[in-house]
Formats: C-alpha cells, structure tokens, sequence
C-alpha cells in the first residue's frame, strides 16, 4: 500500500514530472509514492526521473486509460544528481 498519492491526470509535462519530484523530495526514506497519470509522455518522464535519482519502481500498471506507477524514496546519496528538466522529453500535445 502506498504511503502517499498524486494524481496527475489531466496535466501535461512538465507539471506532472515537477510535482512528482517535489513530492519524493518531501518523503522519508522506504516511502511508497503512487502516482496516477494521463499524458504519455509523462509516464517515461517520471520513470526516468525515478532511474535517475536512484529510487525504485515497484510496479507499473495501466488502468483504464491512464497509467499508475508506484516508486519507493530511497536514501538520497551524496554523489546523486539531480534530475535536470533538459532530462525529459515535453512534446507539444496532440
């Protein structure tokens, strides 16, 4: 279960990725955070920030048109980077 939500349906990139970064900055190592979202390319944003700051995807699922991904907040060690916005990929929408 989940120690924490977001919901970023209905957003499109790069809020979604900005929230979901600010909320796993807020959380305590051996958190869960699951975050539920919409726009495509925020489900491979998020997962590359997760890659990049070195937490843990649990799972990913896709649920009725919208896709959930639950992260584990690992202890922030001192040789990580942080996650750059010229990381990610903001396609205009559709």
């Amino acid at each position: 279960m989940a120690s924490e939500t977001l919901d970023v349906r209905g957003k499109i990139c790069p809020i979604p990725l900005l929230l979901t970064k600010r909320k796993l900055e807020s959380m305590s190592e051996g958190e869960v955070l699951e975050v539920t979202g919409d726009y495509p390319q925020t489900r491979e944003n998020i997962l590359k920030l997760v890659e990049r700051t070195r937490n843990e995807v649990l799972g990913v699922q896709e649920v009725k048109g919208a896709f959930k991904i639950t992260i584990r907040k690992k202890a922030r060690s001192q040789s990580e980077g942080d996650f750059e916005q010229t990381d990610l990929s903001c396609p205009s929408p559709s």
